[in-house]
């Protein structure tokens, strides 16, 4: 499994180095390359990132990039949970914060009317296996245990679904609340 996140580690620095203009900046930026998933995530997003990995790993169908803007929305320890504001402006912010573990895919969804929509997957089978060999002593364990894991998307739905005002017709619910 330490290969596994090698390889993502990898893809993370040649990501960071193809931005380097100058053998200067490539020196800089090789001094300050992560060696860590924790190192590699900002510290800030940590619990979205853990939300967002949650999800990824243990939905039963692809993600839209739209409902993970809205689970990473969603915060627990806030009141109210969700808010409209709190989604990221451009979803590109989703593959931001997960930098080199999630990737956008076009693909058909089942669940919209779509012919196509942007979908979100986790960038390689090995990015799964790794999450899922965490142990408790690591920080992003929350996403291998899958009981604890269960209990947030479930905890997040319920959070996010009650801002739903009573009334709104399906249209404008599926419009306005894409993981609902």
């Amino acid at each position: 499994m330490a290969n596994q996140l090698r390889f993502r580690l990898v893809a993370c620095h040649l990501q960071v180095l193809r931005t380097c203009v100058d053998i200067g900046q490539i020196e800089e930026e090789l001094k300050r390359l992560p060696t860590t998933l924790e190192e590699m995530i900002e510290s800030h997003h940590h619990a979205r990132v853990i939300r967002t990995l949650q999800f990824m790993v243990y939905s039963q169908r692809p993600m839209r990039v739209e409902e993970l803007v809205d689970v990473a929305a969603v915060d627990l320890l806030r009141h109210p949970p969700f808010e409209i504001d709190r989604r990221m402006p451009d979803t590109q912010g989703i593959l931001d914060i997960c930098p080199s573990l999630l990737t956008r895919a076009s693909g058909l969804s089942k669940d919209t009317d779509d012919t196509s929509t942007d979908l979100i997957e986790l960038a390689h089978a090995t990015v799964r296996e790794y999450l899922l060999s965490l142990t408790p002593s690591d920080m992003f364990y929350d996403v291998a245990n899958s009981t604890r894991a269960h209990g947030v998307i479930a905890t997040v739905c319920v959070a996010y679904l009650s801002h739903i005002k009573e009334g709104q017709s399906p249209e404008d619910i599926q419009k306005q609340f894409p993981l609902a």
